[in-house]
């Protein structure tokens, strides 16, 4: 079990099913939602490292910034790195070779998951 789970989700459903399965599965002890970049970027600026999330699932195609463009950002300005490592998961309704070759390009991310999530991806990770 992660101590802190954090979900990027713009789709209320999406984040709703997401919800349900980290409770049902257990996953962590904390869930926070953030419907845009904008949101976690601030978060990332107004919380101590040790608030941060163990985990982060990251939908890809969000309004204005994308997930993409978030992880680029955090790796460009030292948020990942030696100090926090979590463990990334980048979601997508798509499965565009594109978009799975830019995803692989940013070291912190372990996996890239077809939406939407289900129990056993999440059984997967915690395996």
């Amino acid at each position: 079990m992660y101590s802190h789970v954090c979900l990027v989700e713009d789709s209320d459903i999406a984040v709703l099913i997401a919800e349900e399965l980290f409770t049902s599965v257990n996953v962590a002890k904390k869930v926070t939602v953030f419907q845009d970049v904008e949101s976690i970027w601030a978060f990332f600026k107004e919380m101590l490292p040790s608030d941060w999330p163990d985990i982060l699932f990251i939908d890809i195609n969000l309004p204005g910034i994308s997930g993409l463009e978030l992880l680029k950002n955090l790796q460009a300005n030292n948020v990942l790195g030696d100090a926090y490592k979590p463990s990334i998961y980048v979601l997508s309704t798509s499965e565009f070779e594109r978009d799975k070759k830019e995803v692989e390009k940013i070291d912190a991310v372990k996996g890239f998951i077809v939406k939407p999530l289900r129990e056993e991806h999440l059984h997967k990770l915690l395996s």
